[in-house]
C-alpha cells in the first residue's frame, strides 16, 4: 500500500511540474447565482512563458469542447525552485449548452471544465487556493495536500432560488 501512495505522489508531483494548476476556481466552487452563466474568473499557473492555455467545457453529449484560450505571462515568479507563469480569463460567458441543472434547476446548474497548458491538462484543486497554498510548501506537498480527486476535471456551480 505504501508503494501505491508513493507512486501516486510521484505521479502527481510530475503532473504539476509538467503542467501547472488552476488556482481559481476550485473543484465544486459556486461561481454565480442562477441563471447567470458567467464564470467571473479562471486563473492559474503554467510552467512555460507565453504558453497557450485552453479551457474546455463538457457539452450535453459528454464531449469536451474548447471554449476559451489565453496565454501564460512572459515573466514568471519563482516558487519551489521553479518558474511559474500566471494566466487569467475574466468573465467567461459559458453557453447554456455546457450547464446541466441541479435538482431540476431549482438548485442552479453545474458545468464541468478541464484546462490545458500546452498539450497537458493542469492540476485542479479541492479547495480555494488561498486556503491550501503555503509559500513554504514545495510542489510535491502542494499537490499532495491540494489536488482534487476529480482532476483534471473541475466542476463549477451556480446557486438556485431554492438552495445552495
Amino acid at each position: 500500500m505504501k508503494s501505491v501512495v508513493l507512486s501516486t505522489t510521484v505521479l502527481l508531483f510530475g503532473v504539476v511540474l509538467a503542467t501547472g494548476c488552476v488556482a481559481t476556481p476550485h473543484d465544486g466552487a459556486i461561481v454565480a447565482n442562477h441563471p447567470t452563466t458567467v464564470i467571473p474568473s479562471l486563473n492559474g499557473f503554467g510552467t512555460n512563458p507565453g504558453e497557450l492555455v485552453t479551457v474546455y467545457a463538457k457539452n450535453g453529449s459528454g464531449v469536451f469542447e474548447a471554449v476559451a484560450t489565453t496565454t501564460t505571462a512572459s515573466t514568471g515568479i519563482t516558487w519551489s525552485n521553479d518558474e511559474w507563469y500566471y494566466w487569467s480569463i475574466s468573465n467567461l460567458d459559458l453557453d447554456s449548452a455546457y450547464w446541466e441543472p441541479k435538482n431540476g434547476g431549482a438548485c442552479g446548474a453545474k458545468a464541468t471544465l478541464k484546462v490545458k497548458t500546452g498539450s497537458v491538462y493542469t492540476v485542479t484543486l479541492k479547495e480555494p487556493f488561498s486556503e491550501c497554498f503555503d509559500y513554504d510548501m514545495d510542489a510535491e506537498e502542494f499537490v499532495e495536500e491540494c489536488h482534487s480527486e476529480n482532476m483534471p476535471e473541475l466542476t463549477v456551480q451556480t446557486c438556485g432560488a431554492l438552495c445552495c
